[in-house]
């Protein structure tokens, strides 16, 4: 009885062990890969929408498969104003990758802003501003930009990160043209900004039509909306998705990179399209 009993366990740790390493397979070589791309709004009725794609914590480490992806998925849904939010790079090295990548997109119009990691990994902020710069890409730093989309015009504000930096809604606001827009919308890669401790900290009441942040990776590691692991510092109450906040309605995306581990699990990378 006592040998049918080990052989049971025995069995069940056999089992238990290649159902782990299965679930690691796929979290380090499958999920972190598989791309996804959702889309969000209709667009006005008659009318071509805005398309706007939004790319967040890339956390480039080389053009691999995923990026390869990344580039693909753009030339297919051909947004009129690409934004990428922030964490796109973690260290001066990683600059080179950067300009491969935004050499191969094909985009009229396109803001960045920056995320914790361009400042813990002490990315240069002159080269990357110029490397944005060469490359058409606006880098909002409590800043503001306007874009015209088929005679209609949309106002972005960028705001330093929150996490790392120092954001200043004033700035960006004075920095803004001052001709009317049909759509504004705020950026600010840590989405803890957005909480309600938060908006004494100069955010008006539904002042924006739409706030994007990234920053959580979806949790990165979750199983049944559980996260495990904490979550990143300024992240606040946000793990992935869309929420209703003081001053907007607030996107955050699961982003595309990973961060301390190569694993995702049940937090797939995606692109984020909005179409206004």
């Amino acid at each position: 009885m006592r040998n049918s009993t080990e052989r049971i366990m025995r069995r069940a740790g056999l089992v238990l062990a290649a159902f782990l390493a299965c679930v690691l397979l796929y979290a380090s070589l499958i999920e972190p890969n598989w791309v996804a791309v959702t889309y969000h709004g209709e667009g006005p009725a008659g009318r071509s929408p805005i398309r706007i794609a939004v790319l967040s914590d890339l956390h480039l480490d080389g053009i691999g498969y995923r990026e390869r992806v990344v580039i693909e998925q753009l030339r297919e849904v051909r947004p009129d104003i690409l934004v990428l939010a922030g964490d796109v790079v973690d260290e001066p090295d990683d600059l080179p990758s950067l300009r491969t990548l935004l050499s191969q997109l094909d985009l009229p119009q396109a803001v960045a802003v920056l995320g914790n990691w361009e400042y813990w990994g002490a990315v240069p902020l002159e080269q990357l501003h110029k490397l944005y710069r060469d490359h058409n890409v606006a880098l909002l730093v409590n800043a503001g930009v306007q874009f015209p989309v088929e005679g209609r015009q949309v106002r972005l504000f960028g705001l330093d990160d929150a996490t790392a930096g120092k954001p200043r809604l004033d700035l960006a606001i004075q920095d803004s043209e001052a001709t009317a827009a049909e759509f504004t919308i705020l950026l600010q890669h840590s989405p803890g900004f957005f909480a309600a401790k938060s908006a004494g900290a100069g955010l008006p009441y539904k002042a924006f039509d739409l706030c994007l942040s990234g920053h959580t990776h979806g949790g990165q590691v979750t199983l049944f909306g559980w996260v495990f692991g904490p979550l990143p510092p300024g992240s606040g109450p946000f793990v992935a998705g869309q929420y209703q906040t003081v001053a907007c309605p607030l996107y955050v995306s699961r982003g595309l990179g990973t961060s301390v581990l190569p694993l995702r699990l049940f937090a797939r990378p995606e692109i984020v399209i909005f179409d206004l």
